[in-house]
C-alpha cells in the first residue's frame, strides 16, 4: 500500500527491484568504499617491513596502494551517480548545496566521531611523526589517513543518502500531502 501510495504521489512507475534492493546496494557499494580505504592504510603499515631494501614487494605494495585508492573512489562515484539517478527517479530537487564532505565537520553523530578521531590522530600522527622512527609513525599516518577517509565518507551527502533513503522519501510524501490539503 505504501509503495503504491509514493507512486500516486511522486508520479512515478514501479522501479524494478524496489526501494530496498537500491538502499541495499548502496550500502553495500559504501561497504566496499570504507574496505578498500582500510586496506589502503594497511597498505602504509605493511611498507614499514620492505623499506630496506627495493624488492618486488616493494612494487607490490605501490600497486596495492593504488588499486585500492581508486577501487574506493570508484565505488564512491557509482554511490553518487546512484543517488543522481534516485533524485531524478522521483523528481527530487536540492533547494541547499550542501558543503562536500571534506570541508563539513561535526554532521551527525557517526561523523562527531569520526571527526574527534581525526583531529586526534591528526596531532598524534604529527607528535609520533617527529619524536620517534619505526612502525609506530607508519601505524599514525595509516590510521590518521583511513579515518580522513572516513571523515569525508561520513560527513557527505551519499552517506545520508544510503542510510536514509526511505526517511527521505516518506518526508517528502508528507510536504506533499500537505501541500495538496492546503491546496483543496
Amino acid at each position: 500500500m505504501e509503495r503504491a501510495q509514493k507512486r500516486k504521489i511522486t508520479g512515478q512507475k514501479e522501479i524494478s527491484g524496489g526501494q530496498v534492493s537500491r538502499q541495499k546496494k548502496d550500502c553495500i557499494c559504501l561497504g566496499i568504499s570504507i574496505l578498500c580505504f582500510f586496506l589502503l592504510a594497511i597498505t602504509i603499515v605493511l611498507m614499514y617491513f620492505n623499506r630496506n631494501d627495493w624488492k618486488q614487494s616493494d612494487i607490490t605494495l605501490g600497486l596495492l596502494f593504488w588499486i585500492f585508492l581508486i577501487c574506493g573512489g570508484i565505488s564512491q562515484f557509482a554511490l553518487w551517480l546512484s543517488y543522481k539517478r534516485w533524485l531524478k527517479v522521483y523528481k527530487i530537487r536540492r533547494k541547499r548545496k550542501r558543503n562536500p564532505g571534506i570541508i563539513r565537520f561535526f554532521s551527525d553523530r557517526n561523523a562527531i566521531i569520526a571527526d574527534i578521531a581525526m583531529i586526534v590522530m591528526f596531532i598524534v600522527a604529527i607528535v609520533i611523526y617527529c619524536l620517534t622512527e619505526g612502525i609506530a609513525e607508519y601505524i599514525a599516518i595509516a590510521i590518521f589517513i583511513f579515518s580522513f577517509c572516513i571523515h569525508c565518507i561520513l560527513n557527505s551527502k551519499l552517506y545520508y543518502h544510503a542510510l536514509n533513503q526511505d526517511k527521505i522519501l516518506n518526508r517528502l510524501l508528507r510536504k506533499k500531502e500537505k501541500k495538496e490539503r492546503h491546496k483543496g
